[in-house]
């Protein structure tokens, strides 16, 4: 599945390239020279209005119009600045017949990481997280990292460094435990 997040914020010359992908379905690595097949669902998401985006020329009609043949989310924002008010916010979402959830890593959301996924949960609402601590804790399924393996990567690079390594030598992409 090729999940397009937020395709409204996409500048003009990259939505040519992806326009070419979503009609051919086949696309080239940079520098390469062998085009790969792509067999994938696509779901496209956004807050914005795409078609006052097209009178503005800022999305490409053709590229609307090919994305209208996928299927597509309207992303309703609810703000919450305290606690207190999810269950008000979360109440109106549901009025508004939302029919899925996606969590972002705010730290508010962090500390009711159980109520976001028991809320989900008992009205049957498929739900994506920012962070795979949701997902352990019952969230049907996340697409960020692990709050606490990045930590341990963290403490790993802290103790290489006060072990003397300069931190020039440290390889961020690495996963090796240190040495």
């Amino acid at each position: 599945m090729i999940y397009l997040d937020e395709i409204g914020e996409l500048p003009l010359a990259p939505q040519a390239k992806l326009l070419h992908v979503l009609q051919d379905f086949r696309f080239s690595r940079v520098g390469g020279v062998t085009p790969i097949d792509v067999n994938a669902r696509v779901i496209n998401a956004t807050n914005r209005q795409l078609e006052e985006a097209m009178a503005r020329g800022d999305f490409r009609e053709d590229l609307y119009y090919r994305l209208e043949c996928f299927p597509h989310i309207l992303m309703q924002s609810v703000d919450v600045q305290v606690p207190d008010q999810f269950e008000k916010a979360f109440a109106a979402m549901m009025q508004a017949r939302a029919n899925a959830l996606l969590v972002t890593a705010d730290g508010t959301h962090q500390l009711r990481q159980a109520w976001f996924v028991d809320f989900a949960a008992r009205r049957r609402l498929p739900a994506l997280y920012h962070l795979r601590e949701y997902a352990e804790a019952g969230g049907l399924m996340s697409y960020g990292a692990s709050v606490t393996d990045n930590y341990r990567r963290a403490a790993a690079y802290v103790d290489k460094i006060l072990r003397g390594r300069s931190p020039l030598t440290c390889p961020l992409s690495s996963r090796q435990s240190s040495s």
